[in-house]
C-alpha cells in the first residue's frame, strides 16, 4: 500500500523556537508529564531529606540507633576526635556548635617521673626522750558554801569545774535537782544554784 503524499507542506514545517508555531515539539506535547515528575521528584526528596533528619535527631539517643556497637563506638570516637580538634560537623572550627556534653572518664594514670636531685646533707641530732613536765599539783579546794547565780552560757559542768565541786556536774545536779528539773542540760539565766 502506498502512501499519499503530503501537499500541503504542514507535515515538514518544523515547530519550536523562532518558528512562529505554537505547541507541538518533544517539550510542549509532554510538558505536564514533566511537570507531573519534576513534582513526584520534588515529594521524594523532601520525604528522604526529613526522614534522614528524624533517623539523626533518634541516632544521637542511646536507645533509638540503627547502628551495631562496634560501628556506633567507632563513629563516637571519630566526632569527639573533630570536636576535640575544634572541627563542627559543618567542617569549621569557628564556632556556633551545640551544648557540650559530659567530660568523659579520666584515662589511666603516667607512668612515674624521675627521681629529683639529692638535698643537701643536714645535721644528725640525736633525739631526747620526752620530758613530762612537773604539773604543780593544787590542793583540792572545798567547795565553798552557799549559792551561785547562772548565767548566760553556764553549764552544769563548768560551774562544778569552777568551784571543784568534788563528784562533778551530776553533784551539783542532785544538791539541785528540784530547782534545775527532770531535764539537768535546761538551765537558765538566773537561776539559784546550792553549791
Amino acid at each position: 500500500m502506498a502512501l499519499a503524499a503530503d501537499t500541503t507542506g504542514e507535515g515538514n514545517e518544523k515547530v519550536g523556537p523562532g518558528s512562529g508555531k505554537k505547541g507541538g515539539g518533544l517539550v510542549g506535547k509532554n510538558k505536564w508529564y514533566l511537570i507531573g515528575g519534576l513534582g513526584v521528584i520534588a515529594i521524594l526528596v523532601f520525604f528522604f531529606v526529613s526522614r534522614s533528619n528524624s533517623n539523626a535527631a533518634v541516632g544521637t539517643s542511646a536507645s533509638g540507633t540503627s547502628l551495631d556497637p562496634a560501628t556506633e563506638a567507632a563513629l563516637q570516637s571519630a566526632l569527639q576526635a573533630q570536636a576535640a580538634n575544634g572541627f563542627t560537623s559543618g567542617g569549621t572550627s569557628d564556632g556556633a556548635t551545640g551544648a557540650t556534653g559530659p567530660a568523659g572518664p579520666a584515662g589511666p594514670a603516667g607512668p612515674a617521673g624521675p627521681a629529683g636531685p639529692a638535698g643537701p646533707a643536714g645535721t644528725t641530732t640525736i633525739a631526747k626522750p620526752p620530758t613530762t613536765p612537773k604539773t604543780p599539783t593544787k590542793p583540792v579546794k572545798a567547795a565553798p558554801a552557799g549559792f551561785y547565780t547562772v548565767k548566760p552560757g553556764d553549764t552544769l559542768s563548768a560551774i562544778a569545774a569552777k568551784f571543784n565541786i568534788p563528784g562533778g556536774w551530776k553533784a551539783l545536779y542532785n544538791l539541785n535537782r528540784s530547782a534545775v528539773g527532770a531535764n539537768p542540760n535546761l538551765i537558765h539565766p538566773g537561776l539559784r544554784l546550792k553549791l
